[in-house]
């Protein structure tokens, strides 16, 4: 499992790089996001997720900070970087708990 959390990380991590965002530390205190990267003004922060573990307690609390984070900052975007087998799952969590979040982008690879 940890090898498909890993490689999904390595493989997003490297489309970021080209395009341009600067993959940096995050500023954080409660909160450690699998990607912190930023371009120009503009802060993305990433969760990557497998299948098994995308409904735990963890993984909620996680993107729950996550929202309240981008909620509050114009600038802050999020992405949520899934299997394509569990995209679906992934978007129907998202909006069972969050409603219709229009800054976190759901991505299946």
């Amino acid at each position: 499992m940890a090898e498909q959390h890993d490689a999904l990380l390595a493989r997003y991590r490297t489309s970021l790089r080209r395009k341009g965002y600067v993959v940096t530390r995050d500023p954080f205190h409660k909160y450690k996001p699998d990607i912190y990267a930023v371009k120009g003004v503009m802060e993305l922060i990433v969760e990557v997720e497998i299948c098994s573990t995308f409904d735990s307690d963890h993984t909620m609390n996680q993107l729950g900070l996550l929202y309240d984070y981008i909620a509050h900052k114009r600038t802050a975007r999020g992405t949520l970087v899934v299997p394509r087998s569990c995209k679906m799952l992934a978007a129907f969590m998202l909006y069972a708990r969050f409603g219709a979040p229009k800054r976190i982008t759901i991505v299946g690879l």
